[in-house]
């Protein structure tokens, strides 16, 4: 059993302990979590983030928690802003499982060094994820999907830090939730894409992402080496 800790709210903390039990009881009783060391409500994550993985630690931003009419769990399974606490809290716990099935392709995103090899591991990662979360839990990313395929994705740089439509490795960060979520819906949603370039990658991408998951689990960075050449290539496209 993982420690919880709320520093600001004890009650958000033994609130947390019944849902981890109830996540894992209804969903996630088969996952292995023997990395897990402790769940931690925070003010706020990064880039408005509900949840992330840090090492073996679980951060969950308090905004969702902050809507919630009570803390009675049992008054809460019809809420909205509950089952997004819950499908939250197993996508990362599929995180940690997630890390126990493919350690070596994990062990990429755990480098100092962030290069090309990284975005291809976290790319496959959350695609992987993403996947399997809503395969439980009916997430709405609708408005998240419509973005990505409207926004003229205007690329003039390629870096680790830019967190906006003008950066190509924020396109490939935001590209896994997208593929994932509109799996089901693929032709549709690739015909909504608006910038040309980012079509014609996602068209490529579903291809080579059919492909390996034909293969799952595979534990091997060269099992991602279509991934990595449509990096390449439509990095150099943007930019020529």
């Amino acid at each position: 059993m993982p420690t919880f800790v709320c520093k600001f709210n004890k009650n958000y903390e033994v609130f947390l302990k019944d849902v981890y039990e109830y996540v894992v009881e209804n969903f996630a009783k088969d996952f292995n979590l023997s990395v897990l060391n402790k769940i931690e409500i925070v003010p706020s994550l990064p880039c408005s983030s509900d949840g992330r993985i840090e090492v073996t630690n679980i951060l969950l931003s308090k905004r969702l928690y902050d809507l919630l009419p009570t803390l009675d769990l049992d008054l809460l399974i019809d809420n909205n802003d509950f089952n997004l606490i819950v499908s939250t809290l197993y996508h990362e716990l599929c995180h940690l499982n997630e890390q126990t099935i493919l350690p070596n392709i994990h062990a990429i995103c755990n480098r100092d060094d962030i290069d090309i090899d990284y975005f291809v591991a976290q790319f496959w990662i959350e695609y992987i994820v993403e996947t399997k979360t809503n395969a439980v839990f009916k997430r709405n990313k609708s408005k998240f999907c419509d973005d990505i395929a409207i926004n003229e994705w205007k690329i003039n740089k390629a870096d680790y830090n830019t967190q906006n439509t003008t950066n190509y490795f924020y396109l490939i960060k935001v590209l896994p939730y997208a593929l994932a979520y509109c799996h089901n819906e693929k032709s549709g949603y690739v015909v909504r894409i608006k910038n040309p370039i980012v079509r014609n990658m996602v068209v490529e991408l579903y291809d080579a992402i059919s492909n390996i998951q034909d293969k799952y689990p595979v534990d091997d960075m060269n099992s991602l080496n279509e991934i990595k050449r449509i990096f390449f290539t439509y990095q150099k496209t943007f930019f020529e």
